[in-house]
């Protein structure tokens, strides 16, 4: 993603489709960028993280977004 970060992709991303799950991964505590963006369907997943938690964070977003 050369020239935008990922709270400026999940920002596009919202405006075509609102209800989109998103997980973002980041090394550093919440940043003002993440924090706009965050919202309905939306976590944070702070690294380093376990491959199971990846797991339990995208099945709860799943089950969220078919409920909505």
């Amino acid at each position: 993603m050369p020239g935008m970060n990922g709270a400026e992709v999940a920002r596009k991303a919202r405006r075509r489709r609102p209800d989109l799950p998103i997980i973002f991964a980041s090394g550093y505590s919440e940043t003002a960028a993440v924090k706009e963006v965050m919202g309905k369907h939306c976590r944070l997943l702070q690294k380093p993280f376990k491959i199971h938690e990846l797991q339990s964070m995208l099945d709860e977003l799943l089950r969220e977004s078919e409920q909505s």
